[in-house]
């Protein structure tokens, strides 16, 4: 009969370690983790549960799933990404750069750059000299 353990991981002194879950603890929360053996070998699963009941809960159904469909007992791997092929790329590439484009055909690093020198030479005083150096036009 497979035999499902249900652990917790605290932090005690700095350190992380797997230590059996206790229901009696008033705070028992956290990331609670299943351990069985599956051929022979340790399997440590994570329950994505926060509480102890829910995560008991959890224990009991993979040992249910352990004694009546071994088959479907593991835990499922993640898959890799498929890996873009260069044109691939390139045509995300391209398609952020046109999606971030300012109206103005900026770019918006060229953008900020551009906002980042108007204000260094408006705190310099260089519009105010400028201004001053403009002669008024007239209407007439």
């Amino acid at each position: 009969m497979p035999n499902v353990l249900l652990y917790t991981r605290p932090t005690v002194n700095g350190r992380r370690k797997y230590v059996p879950a206790d229901p009696k603890l008033k705070n028992n929360q956290g990331t609670f983790f299943l351990r069985y053996k599956l051929d022979g070998k340790d399997v440590w699963e994570t329950t994505h549960t926060k509480t102890y009941t829910f995560a008991l809960a959890a224990a009991k159904n993979k040992e249910s799933t352990l004694l009546l469909h071994p088959e479907k007992a593991l835990p499922d791997a993640p898959r890799p990404k498929a890996r873009l092929t260069l044109d691939d790329q390139r045509d995300k590439f391209l398609e952020l750069k046109e999606l971030t484009k300012k109206p103005d055909g900026n770019h918006p690093s060229e953008h900020h750059q551009s906002l980042r020198n108007t204000r260094r030479l408006a705190a310099s005083g260089w519009c105010r000299r400028l201004h001053e150096r403009a002669s008024p036009i007239s209407l007439q």
